[in-house]
């Protein structure tokens, strides 16, 4: 003989399983789960960024021609690098970002053979709690073109101008 006495067990598990559905889909959806790559995508995007924008200025506008970059670090034009260089990198298409840097220079000097360094120009000193990354790009200098204004640094801080040489350029960026 055939009762309805189970009937009753079936649609409390039925409408227990919908409940526990909609429970987990509710829960999933509105967590995010950050994995250890997720976490450092903003950095990721800030160094493309520096990458980019070291890019541009070391593309020159014609093939027989310096880009716009060599010719600031060889004429050691720190004003011009500091006003193009964040141009391009703050420049967004709803206003202004806030992106600081830090750019220094290290050379060979030919006569010691020692790698040296010099700060190119820092749009503000970092204060070194900031969490920032580092760019970098070789230059290729042409001595032939003349060289600018490096006999005002230190001789350990001056590019070697007597020669051609490929320098590296190294950028620290942080926002603010």
């Amino acid at each position: 003989m055939v009762n309805d006495a189970g009937q009753f067990y079936s649609m409390e598990g039925i409408a227990a399983a919908i409940l526990m559905v909609v429970t987990a889909t509710l829960v999933l959806s509105a967590t995010t789960l950050y994995t250890p790559q997720d976490v450092h995508i903003s950095d990721m995007q800030l160094e493309q960024l520096g990458y980019d924008t070291l890019k541009i200025m070391d593309t020159p506008l014609n093939s027989s021609a310096e880009s716009s970059l060599e010719t600031m670090i060889r004429t050691n034009d720190y004003f011009s690098f500091d006003s193009a260089f964040l141009n391009y990198l703050n420049t967004k298409t709803n206003g202004m970002d806030t992106i600081q840097y830090s750019a220094t220079i290290y050379f060979r000097k030919s006569t010691t053979g020692t790698i040296n360094q010099t700060i190119f120009y820092q749009s503000r000193n970092p204060s070194g709690n900031e969490n920032g990354v580092r760019v970098s790009r070789w230059i290729f200098i042409n001595n032939t073109a003349g060289f600018g204004t490096w006999s005002t640094k230190p001789s350990s801080e001056r590019i070697d101008t007597t020669r051609n040489q490929t320098v590296l350029l190294e950028v620290f960026l942080w926002r603010e």
